[in-house]
């Protein structure tokens, strides 16, 4: 993958946390929870399959720590 197909990846997963968010507490919750446990896992692939790849920059451009 290139660069340019993290970018399009990261925007997907940041648009994807902001669908859901402010229709229920729980729900939002343990969609969150979800969230960030496949933000990991495709941020460790990546990163197994490239060793340049830089997770706290994709993390961030997922919107992980907001």
């Amino acid at each position: 993958m290139t660069q340019k197909d993290y970018i399009r990846l990261a925007r997907v997963l940041k648009d994807s946390k902001q669908t859901l968010t402010g229709i229920n507490p729980l729900i939002n919750q343990a969609f969150e929870s979800q969230w960030k446990f496949t933000i990991n896992r495709i941020a460790y692939e990546l990163q197994a399959d490239n060793p340049r790849f830089n997770r706290d920059r994709f993390l961030n451009a997922c919107g992980y720590n907001n």
